[in-house]
């Protein structure tokens, strides 16, 4: 397969309540676009494998994340 688009992006916020603690919140997402690609099968009970088949396979991947709580610092 040859690279796919990709995007992604970081947020966080955060409030101190004392000078030694903060509440905060953050949160990410990243988006990896579908991408196909060329396939090859094994039979290997068999010894046997099939041709390249174009477009066969492909991938795609998204994620997202989010954190809260309090930090301290001393």
């Amino acid at each position: 397969m040859s690279p796919a688009p990709t995007i992604g992006a970081n947020v966080a916020v955060s409030y101190a309540v004392t000078p030694g603690a903060s509440l905060y919140l953050s949160g990410s997402f990243e988006r990896i676009f579908q991408k196909r690609g060329n396939m090859l099968t094994d039979d290997t009970a068999k010894g046997t494998r099939s041709p390249w088949v174009q477009d066969e396979a492909g991938a795609n991947f998204e994620s997202m994340s989010i954190s809260f709580g309090l930090k301290g610092t001393f």
